[in-house]
């Protein structure tokens, strides 16, 4: 009798993501804590959100706000990718289509076009993003960085509280309790 060595387990949408940004980390030369996931742009939600900053030595991707919509076998609704990337192309320098083991449909000239292999984990670009200078809505850009802005100084403020809690020196963890009920009679 014959035993086989492979596993199989069923990841979650977001457990995809993260590979896709590990996979993304590894084919631009990404730091893997400016990935933003699930961020909302216009009416719709961005899968994963990067900001390039004006360094071109760090990175392969030109400076800009870059957009990762990852689509599944299941999430092949073609209205409603029209819908997001219509959102997107008003908010962001680089909308990129990342198709999951199958190239995506573009429906902007200015579209990028990925396929990430579930096998092995990697990223392959098929069609590099172009600028949407000709789409970009500044308000709506301008909007997108700022709450990016507010969501980085909450995770600053988060840390530094934490660095704040626990001494220097002291080797025990801090953590707030629940309070109880304070409607309850004593």
């Amino acid at each position: 009798m014959s035993q086989s060595n492979s596993t199989s387990f069923n990841l979650k949408e977001t457990d995809l993501y993260f590979l896709v940004g590990k996979a993304l980390k590894s084919c631009f030369n990404l730091p893997q804590n400016t990935l933003f996931f699930e961020v909302p742009v216009g009416a719709s939600r961005a899968d994963i959100v990067y900001v390039q900053t004006p360094h071109p030595y760090e990175t392969i991707l030109p400076a800009g706000i870059h957009l990762f919509e990852v689509k599944m076998r299941w999430d092949n609704d073609h209205k409603r990718l029209k819908k997001q990337l219509d959102d997107y192309v008003r908010a962001v320098d680089y909308v990129w289509v990342v198709g999951v083991n199958k190239p995506i449909g573009l429906y902007y000239p200015t579209s990028g076009s990925m396929v990430f292999s579930t096998c092995g984990c990697r990223m392959s670009v098929i069609k590099m993003a172009e600028r949407n200078d000709k789409y970009i809505n500044i308000c709506e850009r301008q909007d997108l960085l700022s709450r990016v802005a507010y969501a980085l100084r909450k995770k600053y403020r988060l840390v530094e509280d934490m660095a704040r809690i626990n001494p220097v020196g002291e080797k025990k963890i801090l953590v707030q309790e629940k309070l109880s009920c304070l409607d309850e009679s004593p």
